[in-house]
């Protein structure tokens, strides 16, 4: 699991290195970014390493690219020896123009034509079909091609456990309304509430039987999916969607078995995909829940799936040498897809505060009033700033159920921190805290971030800092109102060459903002005056 990317002496360091730069500069110079999303790349780094760290061997990370799709970080997973996730085709070719190896990408979408499902083929790629009716599809493009021009066939199949939501219903995809996966009902008439049901015995015939026809109809199919969702499920949610792919798999294995469909001691699964889903901490600077956590979750409750393959010397994951085909047969390998928890945390968003005002009360008065003892105010301020439901849009839009946390720096990088309490070092003197609407810069009502939340007096021209946003921010970012999308930097922290606080920096610009010329292109070319 990542470290925190969040450390108020670091994003000074930061924030006075790009303001050197010329990167960030008051509004007056009419100059630079007015909002940046900065990556600590040792944590990013650090992140990758302990997952693969904390599974075995036979395990295949694929990094969801829908997360951040950025090049500088597939680039950095695929050098720590992950593969790639991709929801789409264009991520299939993402992965693919960085350099990941064909056989370490998944591809996932929803939503393949048969376009698409050709190029993946044609490309040895895994796909993991979302309905029986693609894998008819598939089966038609493979008759349809001679052998010797599609590499063998990397299949799978998703299914939905039906484990249920989480706490975020938008994010929960085991659901009985779910678009992913074939669902496996359950039979209620022996279910019992004390125990989930972890045996084939639960699961509805029809589609229990339909997905063993499938496996006995193609011989090239010869895996399973699952993923029951990201943010909001708890660890032992995704154990027990683990619990049903193991158990149908055994099902599948033994139907196969009895019919001969496979030689004897031979299993026709070679590729299991647990998915993603493992939740970022969004409440404090702490990296929980761990990937090391989860290791041990998993294995208590399916053990199997941690057994090692045995040795070969072909090496199907292209990760290590106990991967590939024994002399008995295929073994199985175990695919993830961890996107969230791999990058939230190693990223921090500053947006410089355009203007800042009192909100008006009911009573005509402006909220200045101060609470009893002085330790804060009755009245709402607004900070205007230069980042909202264009690259926070899931915090604006479902507000409540995006949790940030945030902190306030002046324009010169200092910390700024409310009255109670004592200083930190290099902080700025102590401000009286304030209840505040944190607004984006958007034409519409809902274009704020976080409402009420009490921070130290926000000026007009700090630094704003919203924490934990490596993922699933600049992935979702909205072209409402023609916004360009924020530059990106990356920074290292050193010990040499410090300043006051005794540390160096490095600071790279990764991507820049996005070119004006960029947006209006988007919304199509633009034609000559009319004369």
């Amino acid at each position: 699991m990542p470290p925190a990317a969040y450390d108020s002496r670091q994003v000074q360091i930061v924030l006075q290195s790009l303001r050197a730069q010329g990167i960030l500069q008051p509004s007056k110079a009419r100059a630079g970014e007015d909002v940046v999303i900065a990556y600590d790349l040792d944590a990013l780094h650090t992140g990758f390493d302990s997952l693969v760290k904390a599974f075995p061997l036979h395990f295949l990370h694929c990094y969801a690219i829908k997360a951040a799709p950025m090049g500088f970080i597939l680039q950095a997973a695929i050098r720590a020896g992950l593969g790639l996730e991709a929801a789409s085709i264009l991520e299939v070719e993402s992965a693919l123009f960085h350099g990941c190896p064909p056989e370490k990408i998944v591809f996932d979408s929803p939503a393949k034509t048969y376009k698409e499902l050709d190029f993946a083929l044609s490309k040895g790629i895994h796909i993991n079909a979302n309905t029986l009716e693609e894998l008819d599809r598939i089966a038609s493009i493979l008759s349809a091609t001679s052998s010797s021009t599609f590499p063998p066939p990397s299949i799978g199949l998703r299914i939905n456990p039906l484990v249920g939501a989480g706490t975020i219903q938008e994010l929960s995809v085991a659901t009985a309304t779910s678009k992913f996966g074939v669902p496996l009902t359950l039979d209620t008439s022996s279910f019992s509430s004390s125990s989930f049901p972890c045996s084939s015995s639960y699961f509805s015939l029809s589609n229990k039987h339909k997905v063993i026809s499938y496996f006995h109809k193609y011989p090239w199919l010869t895996g399973l999916h699952i993923h029951v969702g990201s943010q909001g499920l708890g660890m032992d949610q995704l154990a027990q969607g683990v619990k049903v792919l193991i158990a149908l798999t055994e099902e599948v294995e033994e139907s196969l078995s009895k019919n001969g469909a496979e030689m004897e001691g031979r299993r026709r699964i070679t590729t299991l995909d647990i998915g993603g889903g493992l939740a970022a901490n969004y409440l404090s600077n702490q990296a929980m829940p761990t990937h090391a956590q989860l290791v041990e979750v998993l294995r208590e409750a399916a053990p199997s799936l941690f057994v090692p393959p045995p040795l070969s010397s072909s090496n199907r994951n292209g990760s290590n040498g106990s991967s590939g085909s024994s002399s008995s047969g295929p073994c199985v390998r175990v695919v993830t897809e961890y996107g969230r928890s791999l990058t939230a945390k190693t990223a921090w968003l500053a947006s410089r505060v355009e203007y800042a005002f009192d909100n008006q009360e009911e009573d005509g008065r402006e909220g200045q009033r101060e609470e009893e003892g002085g330790r804060g105010t009755t009245g709402l301020r607004t900070a205007i700033l230069h980042a909202g439901a264009d690259v926070l849009l899931r915090e604006c839009y479902v507000p409540g159920k995006f949790y940030h946390r945030f902190t306030v720096h002046d324009k010169d990088g200092h910390l700024a921190e409310v009255k109670e309490g004592g200083k930190e070092e290099g902080q700025v003197h102590a401000r009286t805290p304030r209840l505040h609407n944190l607004a984006g810069p958007l034409c519409f009502a809902g274009d704020v971030i976080v409402s009420g939340i009490k921070l130290p007096k926000v000026e007009s021209g700090d630094w704003l800092v919203v924490h934990d946003v490596g993922g699933y921010t600049l992935a979702l970012f909205s072209r409402y109102c023609s916004r360009a999308a924020p530059a990106v930097v990356g920074y290292r922290i050193g010990r040499e060459g410090g300043n006051e606080a005794g540390m160096g920096v490095t600071v790279e610009v990764l991507q820049g903002r996005e070119a004006g010329e960029s947006v209006l292109e988007f919304w199509g070319p633009r034609g000559e005056r009319e004369r």
